[in-house]
């Protein structure tokens, strides 16, 4: 049990050390789920906003766009599949870290895709913007077939190289 746990907060500092104070251009916020399908279970609160940063991808030589979701008992890392910013189609992949376990959710092509539609404000994020707007929908989510959310987020650049954020 105790290396089950060990393993566990060992996997959660190496997946989100990349995100953390890493130096690079991050965008934070607040997320708000605002519709799920029935197949969610109701499991996502549509009440509340969740904490959010967001890493834009700049060009193809850095990491992935992806977002990092600080829910109550959880933290979820969803990264673009491909190349690009989190505004038009793509796939994804989702990292989860809850009850001290680790999950992972790989969009797999032709069983479970995971693709997901968003709009950005603006439309290309580049290392001068100071504020974006997210709106979209992530399909299957959590690896629950039709599990489908829709989210929107409001964020503000946070320079990377500021202790703490």
């Amino acid at each position: 049990m105790q290396r089950a746990i060990l393993l566990t907060s060992f996997l959660l500092t190496g997946v989100l050390a990349a995100q953390a104070d890493d130096e690079r251009l991050k965008f934070e916020g607040a997320l708000q789920v605002t519709s799920q399908t029935n197949e969610c279970d109701g499991q996502y609160d549509l009440l509340n906003n969740q904490r959010v940063r967001y890493y834009a991808q700049f060009d193809p030589q850095t990491p992935r766009s992806s977002l990092v979701l600080f829910t109550t008992g959880a933290t979820e890392l969803i990264q673009l599949v491909n190349d690009g910013q989190f505004n038009g189609s793509n796939h994804y992949n989702l990292y989860r870290i809850s009850g001290g376990e680790f999950a992972y959710f790989k969009d797999h092509s032709g069983y479970l895709t995971q693709p997901l539609q968003f709009t950005s404000a603006p439309v290309t994020v580049t290392p001068s913007t100071l504020f974006v707007t997210l709106q979209g929908e992530l399909v299957n989510y959590g690896g629950v077939m039709d599990c489908n959310i829709t989210v929107r987020a409001a964020l503000v650049r946070i320079d990377g190289d500021m202790p703490g954020y």
